[in-house]
């Protein structure tokens, strides 16, 4: 309903995004979230709702993708394009190694976690392992 809602104050609010959101690739992805959408009501409808949170994800990202390609080149419609909002490459570097890193470091124990936790592998914390650590941390 917001994503309906949203066309409509577009159209009069920033025609510059109706315009990329009803035309072109944006368009393309603007479909994308609908079919998604309907595919996870359906999922949700039936006993197991199996896939249900995978086709959640594609309704999101679709629609941030649509919004982006509806606004392309620009960071701010018709005001100020992606080239010029970017910062020089000497400056973007580091945030990019820095990112890379995380993703080298975090993903991988992130997976192990989820991975432990799907299976029952990790313990489960008592009342009295909930009370120690609150005990410690004050303390």
């Amino acid at each position: 309903m917001l994503a309906v809602i949203t066309l409509f104050v577009t159209h009069g609010d920033a025609p510059h995004v109706w315009h990329g959101l009803t035309h072109g690739v944006g368009l393309l992805f603007v479909v994308a979230a609908v079919l998604a959408t309907l595919a996870t009501a359906w999922l949700l409808t039936r006993p197991s709702g199996a896939w249900s949170r995978v086709t959640a994800v594609g309704v999101v990202a679709s629609a941030v993708i649509a919004w982006g390609m509806a606004q392309r080149p620009y960071l701010v419609p018709t005001s100020l394009t992606v080239a010029q909002g970017a910062g020089a490459h000497s400056t973007l570097r580091r945030p990019a190694f820095v990112i890379l890193v995380a993703v080298v470091l975090v993903f991988p124990a992130v997976a192990l976690l989820n991975w432990l936790d799907t299976r029952g592998e990790l313990e489960r914390l008592t009342d009295t392992d909930l009370r120690r650590g609150a005990v410690t941390d004050e303390g």
